[in-house]
C-alpha cells in the first residue's frame, strides 16, 4: 500500500533508536491508518520511501489520444485500417523510455504481459545458456509530465512530417488550451 506524505521530523529516544515522523497528505489518511494497523501486528516492518514525482496529467493523456486519433485517420483513411492503439505503440517505441533486459527465451511472453511493447533485439549465449536481449517499453501511465511532453512533441513532429497540422486541428484545440507542454 502506498501513501503520499513528507518526512517532518527525526528524533532519537533514550535508547538511541531513531524515530522518523511522516506527515501524511489528507488523501492518504486511510492508507496511513491501514499501514499503521498492519505494521502494529508485527515486531518489525520494512518501510520504503521513494521520491515523489509528478505523473502525467489527465489533460496530457487526453491530448495524446486525440492526436493519436488524428494520426490513425491520416494513416488509415476513412476505412480505419490503422488504429489509435497501433499508433500509440509505434510512438512509444520511437519516443518512449526503453529498458533493456537479458532473459531466458521462456520469459519473453511474461514480459509482454507487463510492458506495453517488447521487442527482441538479439539472441546470445550467456554462461552456456541461450538468452534473449529485449527492449521493453512501459506505457505512458508511468510517465512523468516531462516524459509525457516529450512523447506529445514526438507525436506532433510525426504529424507534421505527414503534413497534418494537428496544432490547429479542431479535435485538439480545446485540449491544447489546458495542457502546458514543457
Amino acid at each position: 500500500m502506498k501513501l503520499n506524505g513528507r518526512v517532518t521530523a527525526l528524533r532519537y529516544d533514550a535508547d538511541g533508536n531513531a524515530e522518523l515522523t511522516i506527515t501524511v497528505s489528507p488523501e492518504s489518511k486511510w492508507a496511513a491508518k491501514q499501514i499503521y494497523q498492519e505494521a502494529a501486528q508485527h515486531e518489525k516492518s520494512v518501510v520504503q520511501i521513494d521520491k515523489w514525482r509528478k505523473h502525467r496529467s489527465r489533460d496530457q493523456n487526453a491530448m495524446l489520444w486525440a492526436l493519436l486519433e488524428i494520426m490513425a485517420r491520416a494513416m488509415g483513411g476513412r476505412k480505419g485500417s490503422v488504429s489509435p492503439q497501433e499508433c500509440y505503440l509505434t510512438m512509444l517505441e520511437k519516443y518512449g523510455k526503453a529498458e533493456y533486459l537479458l532473459v531466458l527465451p521462456d520469459a519473453v511472453n511474461a514480459l509482454k504481459k507487463v510492458f506495453r511493447s517488447v521487442q527482441e533485439v538479439e539472441r546470445r549465449q550467456y554462461n552456456g545458456k541461450e538468452m534473449v536481449m529485449v527492449r521493453c517499453f512501459a506505457g505512458s501511465s508511468t510517465f512523468t509530465t516531462a516524459e509525457m511532453s516529450e512523447l506529445l512533441d514526438g507525436v506532433l513532429d510525426e504529424l507534421a512530417e505527414m503534413d497534418v497540422d494537428a496544432r490547429d486541428a479542431a479535435d485538439v484545440a480545446y485540449i491544447r488550451q489546458e495542457v502546458r507542454m514543457a
